[in-house]
């Protein structure tokens, strides 16, 4: 299992119907929008170890 620097996994998402969208799973604010034009994303939670405070989430999008 891979994790990330603080020791938790990683969370990835893939493009299985190749239209080169994925649903972005950050909430959908200003920054997010509500597709990632990508066939392939991964994001960590970050230093504060949890996935839902997006703030501080390692993203491969942004």
């Amino acid at each position: 299992m891979l994790v990330d620097r603080w020791g938790e996994m990683y969370y990835l998402g893939m493009d299985t119907n190749a239209d080169n969208r994925i649903d972005n799973p950050e909430p959908e604010g200003p920054k997010a929008p509500a597709f990632l034009n990508t066939s392939m994303m991964v994001y960590s939670s970050g230093p504060d170890r949890d996935p839902k405070t997006w703030e501080d989430n390692v993203c491969s999008w942004r």
